[in-house]
């Protein structure tokens, strides 16, 4: 959040007595939320494992290259780890739906 607020332009400082909010509160609001993001993941990633589902390296490479592209400060390595897990998930959706 604090990236996103950065990315507006925006202090979060600011941010937070924009929203007359303290992080602490922000951090409890958003807690319940990012605990059924992290199971659903987890759940993604063993449904991943289970059913032997690959990104294709041509793929992940085409991928990565236009993510670095955009934003060549950015860690290639990064980069990499973040694209995989996006498309991992793309590509679990897909075998769930193709069931």
């Amino acid at each position: 959040m604090k990236q996103q607020v950065a990315e507006a332009g925006l202090e979060f400082d600011a941010y937070l007595k924009g929203v007359k909010k303290a992080e602490a509160d922000i951090r409890t609001e958003w807690k319940e939320g990012a605990h059924k993001r992290v199971l659903g993941q987890l759940v993604l990633r063993a449904i991943g494992v289970a059913e032997h589902v690959e990104v294709p390296k041509d793929i992940l490479t085409e991928e990565v290259n236009k993510l670095v592209a955009n934003y060549p400060d950015a860690s290639r390595e990064a980069a990499e780890l973040y694209v995989h897990e996006q498309l991992m998930i793309e590509y679990i959706l897909q075998k769930l739906e193709n069931l």
